[in-house]
């Protein structure tokens, strides 16, 4: 009979564990096809092209910054259009490798996603957002953000080639919109948080989307420094694939 109770008690405990990894399962996947949809507001499906314009805002000095943006699925292109010194120059990136292309250059230069573009903001930030694959997801909590109810994510980077280490991530539940996110160095020290809007569309396969129309990124030392991050001209496109190839993009 004790035999029997040690039995009955083991699988009463296998259960449980089985019961938690099952939930811990289901709360991951759960957190990871909220991303992808969150990303494929952000630029992260088959052919787009959009305009970013930056301005960049620290106490009374004010930059301003132009691009053209053509990305597909985890590749994109950034052309310089403003200003004029820096009309012409390219930034490719392909998954997390990122390179710099100038006229008159014999070939493209590495450079990294985290390095600083113009502001607060980083080369990667005017990219496609491919959060879905870039991190491990975890659910917080819910909190609500400008009278938004959000899933709250801690985003954690799978390789040391991300461009943020970690990410806590306020996802709308209503649309699967990303509505804030604070960007973290190694160490947990708050880099900046930014906040998102949506009121541009676009339609896939006859679908009205959601596309996110403004990035403003608040510096989390400086109080009186941002930088705003605007989007427009944004349309579907079928984008060759020597668009994103290292040996044809000049």
């Amino acid at each position: 009979m004790k035999t029997k109770n040690m039995l009955s008690g083991l699988v009463i405990v296998l259960c449980i564990i089985f019961m938690n990894f099952s939930a811990a399962q289901a709360q991951e996947t759960d957190a990871t096809a909220i991303l992808k949809l969150a990303d494929k507001s952000r630029g992260n499906t088959s052919g787009l092209e959009w305009t970013i314009s930056l301005q960049s805002f620290n106490k009374d000095k004010t930059d301003t910054m132009k691009l053209t943006v053509k990305a597909q699925n985890d590749s994109s292109v950034a052309i310089f259009l403003e200003p004029q010194s820096s009309k012409g120059e390219k930034m490719l990136m392909k998954k997390n490798n990122m390179w710099f292309i100038k006229p008159g250059l014999s070939k493209p230069v590495s450079i990294s996603p985290r390095q600083r573009l113009m502001g607060d903001a980083s080369n990667a930030d005017i990219a496609s957002t491919n959060y879905a694959e870039d991190y491990d997801a975890a659910m917080l909590d819910s909190e609500t953000v400008d009278g938004v109810e959000c899933y709250v994510m801690d985003l954690k980077g799978k390789t040391k080639k991300v461009t943020y280490d970690q990410i806590r991530y306020w996802v709308s539940k209503d649309r699967n919109l990303g509505v804030k996110a604070e960007f973290y160095s190694v160490s947990g020290k708050l880099l900046k948080t930014a906040f998102f809007k949506y009121d541009a569309t676009v339609e896939f396969d006859g679908q009205p989307t959601p596309f996110v129309s403004e990035m403003k990124i608040a510096d989390a030392v400086m109080k009186d420094k941002y930088t705003v991050m605007s989007y427009t001209d944004i349309s579907v496109a079928n984008i060759p694939a020597s668009e994103f190839s290292l040996e044809t993009v000049r």
